[in-house]
């Protein structure tokens, strides 16, 4: 498949946004294209050598990089970002730049690597002040009714940035280039030798991040097992067991705990499942506060019930049939989307 443009992003973000804002601008460029667009969401795939697949950046004509604090301490987001200007060095041709854009995807209190404050960040002709003050992830989770305008001008924006699309670099290129920034997600870390059954203590400060475990009462053990492993790592674990009742029950409970959360880990089962209610719920509305502002929300699959279909979009780990690297990948998961 042939991608017009991809997006570059920070698997930290935990954003239910990032594939509904991926799905709008595809839409705003079929309607100004007149015809099919394919964006690719996501680039490198992994970084450090553990993966012979080129990224997506490497070919991709346009490059939109959502610009977080995550994204500066994220190496894959590095790879991306080095690997498109490598491609524009390569072309040499004026203007091969533009086809890199930088978007304010949530408002920034970190310092960019200078690679990145290289690039001018795009701004939009129109709604300057919302977009500097809520970024596009905050336009589009508030609903504001401007979020869908900027959209638009941003696809404009990338029409004419294809016209500046650099040559495509082959996977014996990729291999060797190195992030522009970021460190490896503790999961592309290489291991640290142990004897077998043996758990590493834990070397560095706790997160500054509150962690409810919102679980089905049947699950209460897992919940249990998954506080103990947390617990260590975090600033503070908690547990929140989701009541068996209407939409509206389950939605205030979950609204409640996303208040005092940074991070809800969801304990997806069979019994999660069935304790959700039949209608629908607004997840979009579970997991924000009407500011702009939500909780990561990270599914762990623990047995192998189908996830509901809510909840598919949700950044989730699947440990229900590993035994020895159960831990460790709940541990590595959580970390990860923070």
């Amino acid at each position: 498949m042939r991608y017009y443009f991809s997006i570059s992003y920070s698997r930290g973000t935990g954003d239910v946004g990032v594939p509904r804002f991926h799905a709008d601008l595809e839409r705003c460029l079929r309607m100004r294209a007149g015809g099919l667009v394919v964006g690719a969401l996501g680039t490198s795939p992994q970084v450090g050598g553990l993966s012979s697949q080129a990224p997506t950046a490497a070919t991709t004509p346009v490059l939109v990089a959502l610009l977080c604090d995550a994204y500066a301490r994220d190496a894959r987001c590095g790879l991306d970002w080095a690997t498109f200007m490598e491609r524009a060095a390569v072309g040499m041709a004026r203007g091969t730049q533009a086809a890199l854009i930088p978007v304010l995807w949530r408002p920034m209190t970190e310092v960019l690597p200078a690679s990145v404050k290289a690039i001018p960040r795009w701004e939009p002709p129109v709604y300057a002040d919302k977009y500097a003050m809520w970024g596009m992830r905050g336009l589009l989770l508030r609903r504001e009714k401007n979020y869908g305008d900027l959209v638009d001008l941003l696809a404009a924006t990338l029409l004419d940035a294809y016209s500046y699309r650099p040559p495509e670099l082959p996977t014996s290129r990729t291999s060797s280039i190195e992030p522009a920034f970021g460190v490896p997600a503790p999961s592309e870390q290489p291991p640290v030798p142990r004897r077998p059954g043996a758990v590493a203590a834990p070397n560095m400060q706790p997160l500054p991040v509150t962690v409810v475990i919102s679980y089905a009462g049947p699950d209460r053990s897992w919940a249990d097992w998954a506080h103990k492993q947390l617990a260590p790592r975090f600033r503070a674990v908690t547990l929140e067991r989701l009541p068996n009742g209407d939409a509206t029950t389950t939605t205030g409970v979950l609204e409640e705990t996303r208040t005092r959360a940074g991070l809800v880990v969801a304990l997806l089962s069979r019994s999660y499942a069935a304790t959700l209610p039949g209608e629908r719920l607004d997840w979009m509305r579970i997991l924000t506060d009407g500011q702009g502002a939500s909780a990561t929300m990270l599914g762990v699959k623990i047995d192998r019930a189908a996830i509901p279909v809510e909840l598919r979009g949700l950044p989730g780990v699947d440990i229900s049939e590993a035994t020895a690297t159960r831990a460790a990948m709940l541990v590595d998961a959580a970390i990860a989307v923070c």
